[in-house]
């Protein structure tokens, strides 16, 4: 099985008052050859697509123009949000990509068994499961059962990301059993 992990496109980026997008163009070019030219089974995403959370008109025209491309290749793709991302505007169209075999987690999902993607190989036999995390936001760790423990520490925070971490991997070891690979996913700072 061939994975290909990108992350932090960040579409719309300037750097010292320069426009990155014809770098990110490039890179879009070279990403689509090589997925032709290697034929992977799975492309994960993990955050930061766009470089703000309300990205331009011109910025989510290069993504979705993008996606286009991936559709068009047949690689199942895994896009996950990063901290720059809005969660609304990445969930928004995940009806629609979901028929093209993208899979858009802007956010954490109540039905955290959303965020558990078999992946099957080209024999249509599970090969392995993708545990497709975003960003973590301070509201996604202060749950319920975490938010009387928590202090604002890096050691605190770091512990309840692992919290939702194990909980997946023991989600998907239920339902997929301790045989299967698992990769998990994620965007972190």
């Amino acid at each position: 099985m061939k994975i290909i992990h990108t992350a932090d496109w960040h579409i719309g980026k300037v750097l010292h008052k320069e426009p990155l997008n014809d770098d990110i163009r490039m890179f879009f070019d070279w990403l689509e050859a090589y997925i032709y030219a290697e034929v992977p089974d799975v492309l994960l995403i993990s955050g930061d697509i766009y470089d703000f959370a309300n990205p331009s008109n011109k910025d989510q025209e290069m993504y979705y123009s993008m996606l286009s491309r991936l559709a068009k290749t047949g690689i199942t793709t895994i896009i996950t949000g990063g901290n720059h991302d809005s969660v609304s505007l990445l969930n928004a169209p995940k009806p629609l990509l979901k028929n093209f075999k993208i899979h858009v987690l802007g956010g954490i999902d109540e039905n955290l068994e959303k965020h558990i993607i078999s992946i099957k190989n080209k024999d249509g036999n599970l090969a392995c499961v993708i545990l497709a995390v975003p960003f973590l936001r301070e509201r996604d760790l202060k749950t319920a059962d975490t938010a009387d423990k928590m202090t604002d520490d890096i050691d605190s925070v770091s512990l309840a990301v692992k919290s939702y971490y194990d909980r997946w991997v023991e989600m998907a070891q239920e339902k997929f059993g301790n045989d299967v690979p698992i990769i998990a996913m994620g965007h972190l700072f």
